[in-house]
């Protein structure tokens, strides 16, 4: 997904997701197949490295990234925790 083709991606639901912004300002847009229920949430931490997500370190001009959770997110459990 990016700013340029700005194509649609479908992820059935269950599936666990994660959006990694790498423009200030950037609006994220989804369409959900039910009215959001916080109780279905099963959240884990995006930065855990249990998960070898391989995160880019740099924006597109080159320079470093410095990550910024949501509460919500920075509060997810790890994976290795998740499921305690």
């Amino acid at each position: 997904i990016d700013d340029v083709d700005r194509r649609a991606v479908y992820l059935p639901a269950g599936l666990g997701h994660a959006i990694l912004s790498l423009e200030d300002r950037s609006t994220v847009m989804y369409l959900c197949s039910l009215e959001y229920s916080p109780h279905l949430d099963r959240d884990i931490h995006p930065l855990d490295p249990d998960l070898a997500i391989d995160w880019p370190t740099h924006g597109r001009d080159g320079t470093p990234l410095t990550y910024q959770l949501s509460d919500k997110d920075a509060a997810a459990p790890a994976f290795a925790d998740w499921n305690r």
